[in-house]
């Protein structure tokens, strides 16, 4: 015969807040996907990486959107009055956990990964124009050295971003714009740039992203029901200047509402 588990009051004033906050976020959420959102702002103190890097304020925006068999993630610079590239977003690492009985296992290096966005150019002396947008370009495991190559007549859009090994296996990815040949490009710039910008936007890493760049990582063992974390966004152009994101709100009802889905599964295998 099974023990009755005893719960304090208290407990479950604390899970009926719980599973109330994360149901009023689960309601507008579409049943067949999960959607997360995080912010990374040098304000918040919270680096991963070097702190003496931000000698300008950072300001990044990242949703993650997981449903069966694929993930999708739009990285936004919301920085305002942008005037240098280390003010740009340059990598990403994030964490996936399916939530599963039994564990799925999934192999995030096995992805194939896509990026789509806006190019836009700034060089001296020619403003502010457009270049040939990156329309669901294949990213590999190393930059490519220039944003464009010529296939026949066709002048074709490469992304200087990767999958970089370092720090892609198992449930864990990293998206690394400083993992290729030559200056990096593509960086995720803002809509908002300086009238007068430093000569890293004007000289240096023309074309950037214009304010979003949206990933799609297909993969099979990735389940709708899947937990986004341990979020960390690189900026500039020195590899290892990385805050750690923070979840926002809705995000970690999200949270609490996975966690104890998985709470009540383990509860049923041991006691049924």
């Amino acid at each position: 015969m099974v023990k009755p588990v005893q719960v304090t009051s208290r407990a479950k004033g604390h899970l009926r807040a719980l599973a109330l906050a994360a149901l009023t976020a689960a309601s507008v959420v579409p049943a067949h996907a999960k959607f997360y959102s995080f912010s990374a702002t040098s304000s918040s103190s919270n680096y991963s990486g070097c702190s003496s890097c931000f000698s300008a304020p950072v300001d990044a925006n990242v949703q993650f959107n997981v449903s069966n068999g694929q993930l999708v993630i739009d990285v936004t610079n919301l920085e305002q009055n942008l005037y240098t590239a280390g003010q740009t977003i340059t990598s990403l690492m994030f964490t996936v956990t399916p939530l599963s009985t039994p564990v799925t296992t999934l192999n995030l290096a096995n992805s194939n990964t896509y990026l789509t966005g806006a190019r836009e150019n700034y060089s001296s002396g020619t403003g502010v124009s457009y270049s040939p947008s990156l329309k669901s370009t294949p990213v590999g495991s190393t930059g490519a050295s220039s944003p464009y190559i010529t296939v026949g007549n066709t002048k074709v859009a490469q992304t200087h971003w990767s999958v970089d090994g370092s720090g892609t296996s198992g449930d864990s990815m990293f998206l690394n714009d400083l993992n290729g040949q030559g200056q990096p490009y593509d960086t995720i710039i803002s809509s908002s740039v300086s009238s007068s910008p430093a000569g890293s936007i004007t000289n240096n890493h023309n074309p950037f992203i214009q304010t979003t760049a949206t990933f799609t990582v297909d993969n099979a063992g990735l389940l709708a029901n899947s937990l986004v974390s341990n979020v960390v966004v690189g900026f500039g152009t020195t590899p290892g200047c990385t805050i750690k994101a923070v979840p926002e709100p809705a995000t970690v009802a999200l949270w609490a509402l996975g966690l104890t889905g998985l709470l009540l599964a383990y509860r049923r295998r041991r006691f049924f």
